[in-house]
């Protein structure tokens, strides 16, 4: 997906309406980035990322609160490419803040290469715990720290990841490290 600047924005009777005067772009890009626009209109999910070597993210940060559950989007068609052209061919495109947890999926600072059976099992497992406990204490800060086997490296080979109390920090709620072989 290339990207699409929409030049006007107009909120009006509760419809946003979105114009592109200056750039043509086909159907499937408009409802791409105006589906992601949308999301983004309503998601308060503003996560920080640390970027390393080649513009990878090394570390992502952010505070989910239950208004932003189920408001992320699906991987891009942008995100997809990226993710297999840095990793494996059969790799998902991975959301390190989930679609669930508010996640973007056409910011490429929040995809990586994925094993897929980990994006569909133990990733998605930690994800719901994280939604979960963002429900149980009405907010919660969750870190992610991805670690690399060298420094060119495009793909993980792990990540870390914590969640703690908005108030108080304190012990983690939830920790831990998935492979991603």
């Amino acid at each position: 997906m290339r990207a699409i600047q929409l030049k006007h924005i107009v909120w009006l009777g509760g419809l946003l309406l979105l114009f592109n005067l200056y750039n043509s772009a086909s159907a499937e890009e408009l409802e791409e980035n105006s589906a992601d626009l949308l999301s983004r209109h309503k998601r308060a999910v503003s996560p920080t990322f640390r970027l390393g070597p080649q513009g990878r993210t090394e570390e992502m940060t952010v505070t989910i609160y239950p208004r932003d559950l189920n408001t992320g989007t699906a991987a891009s068609n942008a995100a997809r490419k990226k993710a297999r052209s840095w990793g494996k061919k059969d790799d998902d495109a991975g959301h390190i803040v989930a679609k669930r947890l508010g996640g973007s999926g056409s910011d490429l600072r929040n995809i990586f290469p994925q094993n897929p059976n980990k994006n569909r099992g133990q990733w998605r497992t930690q994800e719901g715990k994280v939604f979960d406990l963002v429900k149980k204490h009405n907010g919660v800060r969750y870190y992610v720290k991805l670690i690399y086997a060298n420094r060119n490296a495009k793909r993980p080979t792990k990540f870390n990841y914590r969640v703690n109390k908005i108030k108080g920090g304190g012990k983690a709620l939830l920790s831990g490290t998935i492979s991603n072989p």
